[in-house]
């Protein structure tokens, strides 16, 4: 690796095995992550929980990850695929790869989801309170549309509403890319599913601009005091994200 020096190296490889143990524990602590966009980093991360189980081999530690990917993308900033590889016998089986970012600032090494490298030549429109990120096109009525009832939604339940980054993704396997899944074994063929809202960001697939169901849910989450009502909580996000 001509492209970083051996301390370096070494140095980036102890923080990244650090990253991972603490990761599969779900212990990832904010100060292994960069601070731009570090919340949905430490969350994803922290996602990655039990990554390395197998219950059919009853092995907490089946899945090894293995680094098969390291290269520079600009000066001490590094782009990593770690694949979680395990075997039986003669049996070897892929369970996820994962894509991440390392950055070298003031002699520490901290990491990344790729989000902010894989859209950084996306365009952004502000609608209101929401900042959209997209490639191609908008439909702008339906980004206010989304906006007015992120905003009413809010204040109907007594909650002050919330900013968001709002990522238009043609489906679930666009998204899982974004947030640093170049293969994910339990999510393979799944397109239909968007994700969050998840501090501060949504992504949405189709590229849909209105999240307005899923918002309903955000909100109804923090004031809920008892047990939750599934079938009547679907029926007012119906009405009030249709509105």
């Amino acid at each position: 690796m001509e492209f970083i020096s051996a301390g370096n190296g070494l140095h980036l490889f102890n923080a990244l095995d650090t990253l991972l143990a603490h990761a599969n524990q779900r212990k990832v602590m904010p100060n292994e992550t960069n601070p731009s966009g570090s919340a949905i980093s430490l969350n994803i991360f922290n996602s990655l929980g039990g990554i390395e189980n197998n219950k059919k081999e009853n092995n907490a530690h089946y899945y090894k990850p293995r680094v098969i990917n390291l290269y520079p993308l600009t000066e001490n900033h590094y782009m990593i695929a770690v694949a979680f590889l395990g075997s039986s016998g003669n049996d070897v089986s892929l369970r996820a790869v994962i894509n991440l970012t390392a950055t070298l600032n003031n002699g520490s090494f901290t990491f990344a989801i790729p989000l902010s490298f894989y859209t950084r030549n996306w365009k952004t429109k502000q609608v209101g309170l929401i900042t959209y990120h997209y490639q191609e096109n908008i439909n702008v009525q339906r980004a206010e549309k989304f906006d007015r009832n992120n905003k009413r939604i809010a204040s109907k339940l007594g909650l002050q509403p919330e900013k968001f980054d709002f990522y238009l993704s043609d489906n679930y396997q666009g998204i899982l890319h974004l947030l640093g899944y170049e293969f994910d074994s339990e999510s393979t063929g799944n397109t239909t599913e968007g994700y969050g809202p998840d501090f501060g960001n949504i992504f949405s697939i189709m590229h849909n601009e209105d999240f307005s169901h899923d918002v309903f849910h955000y909100y109804a989450a923090k004031i809920r005091k008892h047990e939750r009502n599934g079938a009547a909580e679907e029926g007012v996000a119906y009405s009030w994200g249709n509105a």
